[in-house]
């Protein structure tokens, strides 16, 4: 679809993963990128440790890393937003 864009052919692109439109619009000065500001982007990405894995353990200690403060501080050198970092920020409402 990016490329579509990019040639001409296709005048907007639409539900594009935002970490491969800025990837791309980085060195492709046809394209932007808008986002919408009248509702919230979100898009959940899921991971799967198989039953069957012959290292299941190694797995978990990847996927701690993946959802660990340490690996979303690191995440925007990727252009991927980080969770844990948006989580930090939301100020937390008492309902006591």
């Amino acid at each position: 679809m990016m490329e579509r864009v990019s040639s001409g052919e296709n005048l907007i692109g639409y539900n594009i993963l935002g970490s491969y439109a800025e990837a791309r619009a980085k060195n492709d000065p046809s394209l932007g990128i808008a986002y919408p500001k009248d509702y919230v982007l979100v898009l959940s990405r899921v991971s799967f440790i198989s039953q069957e894995s012959e290292h299941p353990n190694a797995a978990k200690l990847w996927l701690d890393y993946v959802l660990s403060e340490k690996a979303s501080r690191s995440s925007p050198a990727r252009r991927i937003f980080p969770l844990f970092v948006a989580i930090l920020q939301v100020k937390m409402i008492s309902t006591a």
